[in-house]
């Protein structure tokens, strides 16, 4: 049965736990906006069996990223944190936009800024570096199977889901100047995972998995997309092998 809203002390209790916390603390920089304190769920892996616990969660909204905070009032910690950036679209000039006219000459044109297009039902690896742009790698290209596989082996490493879904919307503006390795199946792919749930490793089905390279509480999570709704796992594995395995791919995307 879900508790009854919070009372006044009980979101004044949730919001000082919740900005006590040094995680949090280092996330907010400048001005902040408390924009909700109520009840929200979160799934996690407890001693081998899924639990669902719906726990006091402070929203907070900082100039470039969305944050929720979950409590436990009765223990005032901090259970779990989410993070999702909010990035600002960068608007490029038309194609046909004039610049300037030089005397007797041609109006120039700006040159079109075009990210590379993935096609759709075929595999491939999206790679970007923040402020550049994609280079989409296919399976025929001879650097796609080692990215794939350790992408595929952090996929199997997930140890844990956050039950904090996201829109594609969101997951637009986190791509949006980052840097990251995104993984595309042909069709979902099924994968049985180091998350234990009643005893038995659970599956999970996947069309794309987003891992952010440049982002320090993003280093354990993996977030996925599939038929029935986007994800957010942490996994065990390091990141640190594929971090080697594309720094020649996002070399190359920074030059383009």
């Amino acid at each position: 049965m879900a508790p009854s809203g919070l009372t006044a002390d009980e979101k004044a209790a949730a919001v000082r736990i919740a900005l006590a916390n040094a995680t949090v603390q280092d996330y907010l920089h400048g001005d902040y906006e408390i924009t909700d304190v109520d009840y929200n769920t979160i799934t996690h892996a407890f001693r081998g069996v899924e639990r669902s616990e719906t726990v006091p969660t402070v929203a907070i909204e900082t100039k470039d990223a969305q944050i929720w905070v979950f409590v436990d009032l009765e223990t005032e910690t901090v259970v779990a944190i989410a993070k999702n950036y909010i990035r600002t679209p960068v608007i490029m000039p038309s194609v046909t936009q004039p610049i300037s006219t030089p005397p007797g000459g041609e109006t120039p044109t700006v040159p079109p800024t075009v990210q590379p297009t993935p096609r759709n039902d075929t595999a491939y690896l999206d790679i970007h570096p923040a402020g550049g742009r994609s280079v989409l790698l296919d399976p025929e290209d001879e650097r796609y199977p080692t990215i794939d596989a350790e992408c595929q082996e952090l996929i199997r490493c997930i140890n844990a889901q956050l039950k904090t879904g996201f829109s594609q919307e969101e997951l637009a503006a986190m791509k949006r100047n980052s840097t990251y390795v995104a993984l595309r199946f042909s069709q979902p792919t099924k994968f049985e995972t180091r998350y234990i749930v009643d005893g038995s490793p659970r599956q999970i089905t996947i069309s794309e998995a987003v891992f952010f390279m440049d982002s320090g509480e993003e280093q354990n999570i993996i977030r996925t997309l599939a038929p029935d709704g986007p994800g957010v796992w942490t996994t065990s594995r390091d990141r640190g092998a594929l971090k080697d395995l594309v720094a020649p791919v996002l070399a190359e995307g920074k030059k383009q």
